[in-house]
């Protein structure tokens, strides 16, 4: 049995493109020109093999093209002429002002498993999950301009006696993912489809980042051995990022701790020519510490939850407007058939859905919340005060 959930997640800007053309705004028409760029990979260079071995496969080039990724998601756009750009696959004439770039971001590949016996049948419930962003940036110039994110997951069910059985058909699940089956679209049809009415915000304002992500010696000891603590701080600032784009009006430049020097950002093109990405400075950076996991038990649920440290500051003036301790939790069914309980599931769970709510009181904090989830409830007046940076 398999359903898919969809939710928003992660922006950073390490790209490993397909082909590299550009966008610009075309003399005459309202319409940005957009020159179409390709799938790229996002994350360090080191983690890009590790981080993404699906979608590297089949996006796998041949002596016949490119590989099936760049090949289906050219064709989808083709199919699907966004209405307020004008997309165009050509080489930009960087002398006509034809200097801002599309690409398609992949930036996580991610796997949970739990076990489970039902009646003598060894079962495993399996959650695959993909995510992307769209990324606009300025190839004259070589700096971001925006971005905007989307995920999909997929839940199956597997009864086998043999965990090698899971290993079998990531395959063909993230082949799902990616493409989509008689159940529904893929990732890639939802981000043409996002496309298609996508308009354009380049409008100077105000930027913010994610400048660091740390995480507590305890709160690390929870990590799944194949999730390194790089790998996981590129992801939490990635979902941080995406989130904050997506659920509000701010202008957001992506999580780059750990692979860039400075405000410069190295990458690589799939024919190995290497690039450098300016990112512009931001007027104002959060912080999150990433304190402790907890879990609690009893017959009827299984109650696992994150702690975080989170706070905003003006870099300029070293002036800090929010500073505080957060923790949510989240609670699943217990049963007796359990065998091997995911905690790290849940665990991402509960510190997903605390971001999310993060954002969610940035831009509109309610009283009862910083109750319930705020070690001060009194930070609820930082929120607040604050609130006018992230609404229109």
């Amino acid at each position: 049995m398999k359903s898919r959930t969809r939710h928003y997640l992660p922006a950073t800007v390490l790209l490993t493109l397909g082909l590299c053309f550009c966008l610009s705004i075309a003399a005459g028409t309202s319409n940005p020109k957009v020159f179409y760029a390709g799938i790229a990979y996002l994350g360090s260079h080191e983690l890009v093999e590790s981080n993404y071995p699906h979608a590297l496969k089949l996006n796998r080039a041949s002596s016949e093209g490119p590989g099936r990724l760049d090949q289906t998601l050219k064709a989808l756009l083709e199919e699907t002429s966004p209405s307020e750009m004008d997309l165009a696959y050509g080489l930009a004439n960087l002398r006509k002002g034809e200097s801002l770039t599309m690409a398609i971001a992949i930036d996580k590949e991610q796997v949970s498993v739990e076990s489970f016996n039902f009646d003598g049948q060894a079962t495993y419930k399996v959650i695959a999950e993909v995510s992307a962003q769209i990324l606009f940036y300025d190839y004259e110039s070589m700096t971001l301009v925006t971005s905007y994110p989307d995920a999909l997951a997929l839940n199956h069910v597997i009864e086998s006696a043999s965990r090698q059985q899971v290993d079998k058909e990531l395959p063909a699940l993230f082949e799902v993912l990616y493409f989509g089956d008689e159940q529904g679209p893929g990732l890639l049809q939802n981000l043409v489809n996002r496309l298609s009415t996508l308009q354009l915000d380049q409008r100077p304002g105000l930027r913010f980042q994610m400048e660091s992500i740390d995480t507590s010696n305890k709160a690390a000891d929870q990590l799944p051995h194949q999730l390194s603590l790089n790998q996981f701080k590129q992801y939490l600032g990635q979902y941080f990022s995406s989130q904050l784009s997506n659920q509000t009006s701010a202008a957001v430049l992506p999580y780059i701790r750990g692979y860039a020097l400075g405000r410069q950002m190295p990458g690589r093109f799939a024919n190995g020519e290497v690039f450098v990405l300016t990112l512009p400075e931001p007027d104002f950076v959060f912080n999150l510490a990433v304190e402790r996991f907890i879990a609690n038990a009893n017959a009827q649920q299984l109650l696992h939850g994150a702690q975080v440290r989170f706070s905003l500051r003006e870099p300029v003036r070293q002036k800090i407007y929010i500073d505080d301790q957060f923790m949510f939790a989240v609670a699943k069914p217990n049963s007796a058939e359990r065998v091997q309980t995911d905690d790290w599931s849940a665990y991402e769970d509960a510190l997903e859905s605390l971001i999310d709510n993060l954002v969610v009181q940035l831009k509109e904090p309610s009283r009862k919340w910083f109750k319930t989830h705020a070690r001060n409830a009194a930070s609820y007046r930082q929120f607040k005060d604050r609130k006018d940076m992230f609404n229109d």
